[in-house]
């Protein structure tokens, strides 16, 4: 059986993120895969009555086409269902996925309804996790709606491969990465080579704050979007709303109101990063201590997305 060790090492040999690769085969039927930078338990379509679902940790995502595997060229062309395990560098959590799937792969005593419901229930995260969920969908719907306010409709670009999208919003111009935060800290967690890399990046630093009048809440941000014009008609963003919705979202935060404090945009290649990084350390994630004086403003970021 693969092992955490095994799984980093196989993970690091792969140059390519835009195709699905075999990392071990179980059985016939299933196996562990890697796309995207991200650990899947694949196995044969269930006709499963298990919707899609995402999690803190997982996604499940059934009844995907696949037509080619990049090192298997034996692999069958068919429908198969993806257990998807988040980018996660916890040796633990990686452990228990691995041993749990191999389980089933090799004897599927459990009704396979009852293996994802199971697996799904059992890599929860807790309260604090989908807290900070709702505080950054919040924040990122608030900055769309900044930028329609001021004529830019980021709609089109939020989220569009869903829960394997590499930014927040993905323009030919530029990615935008936004961090919400309803603190003063100026602090943020970043992924590395997410925002330091060939890529032309933006991170926005949306700060948000509780509000007893005015404001809006999360129930609020959703009913504007499904009633106002053109958000109301795009199929993709509603899509990408509802994935977002399904998502363990703190209940409390979900009536509370926010209000916009600010924006702050930086341009990554203004930012300092660490040089030299050696070839065979990768998933790099560190705080960013981020310097308010060097950010540019929303009119600014709106000017850039006009050229």
């Amino acid at each position: 059986m693969m092992d955490y060790k095994t799984f980093v090492s196989l993970k690091n040999k792969v140059s390519s993120n835009e195709r699905i690769y075999l990392l071990e085969k179980i059985s016939q039927n299933c196996g562990f895969f890697l796309f995207d930078t991200k650990l899947c338990f694949v196995t044969s379509s269930n006709n499963s009555n298990i919707k899609p679902v995402s999690t803190s940790y997982l996604d499940f995502i059934p009844d995907t086409e696949i037509s080619s595997v990049e090192n298997d060229p034996s692999f069958e062309k068919g429908f198969y269902d993806f257990l998807v395990l988040k980018e996660c560098n916890d040796e633990e959590i990686v452990t228990s996925f691995i041993r749990f799937c191999d389980l089933y792969g090799k004897n599927p005593s459990i009704p396979f309804d009852e293996f994802i419901s199971s697996i799904i229930d059992l890599f929860q995260l807790p309260k604090e996790q989908s807290r900070l969920d709702c505080i950054g969908l919040i924040g990122e719907l608030l900055f769309i709606k900044v930028l329609f306010d001021h004529n830019v409709d980021l709609s089109n670009y939020w989220h569009i491969k869903g829960q394997f999208s590499k930014y927040d919003f993905s323009l030919p111009c530029f990615n935008i990465e936004v961090k919400s935060s309803t603190g003063e800290s100026t602090i943020f967690k970043i992924k590395h080579s997410q925002i330091f890399n060939n890529e032309k990046n933006i991170i926005c630093l949306v700060t948000i704050h509780k509000t007893d009048t005015n404001g809006y809440s999360l129930l609020d941000l959703v009913k504007y979007f499904k009633e106002t014009t053109p958000f109301s008609s795009n199929l993709r963003f509603l899509i990408a709303l509802d994935k977002e919705l399904k998502k363990e979202i703190d209940p409390d935060l979900c009536r509370t109101n926010f209000m916009l404090k600010e924006i702050y945009c930086f341009d990554t290649s203004s930012l300092q990063t660490i040089s030299n990084i050696p070839f065979n350390i990768s998933n790099i994630h560190y705080d960013y201590d981020f310097d308010l004086s060097e950010s540019f403003n929303v009119k600014e970021l709106v000017n850039l997305l006009n050229k």
